[in-house]
């Protein structure tokens, strides 16, 4: 995975493209097409296909839970959500 901390910090080929003058991005979705996955069990309800030490790197980059909910109608794990409050700034965060 040599592009795999590119990916988690947004830089070279994952940089997002830059955004016009006066324009400040407050959020934003990183959506992957994983067109050649070949292993049968890439998308199953048990497998998670990152080795531990980039799936832990990925969920303290994103401040996500370690703990992955599983769900049926989902391709792949899906992790908690919450209502957040930075400063009177509440938002919702679904990861």
């Amino acid at each position: 995975m040599d592009e795999f901390e590119n990916f988690i910090h947004q830089r070279g080929t994952f940089k997002p493209p830059p955004l016009p003058e006066g324009v400040t991005r407050l959020s934003g979705v990183r959506l992957v097409l994983q067109q050649n996955a070949k292993h049968p069990d890439t998308f199953g309800a048990n497998t998670i296909s990152l080795q531990h030490d980039d799936y832990v790197t990925m969920a303290e980059s994103w401040k996500m839970p370690l703990g992955a909910i599983e769900c049926s109608n989902a391709l792949s794990v899906l992790f908690w959500s919450s209502i957040e409050d930075t400063g009177g700034n509440p938002h919702f965060r679904a990861c």
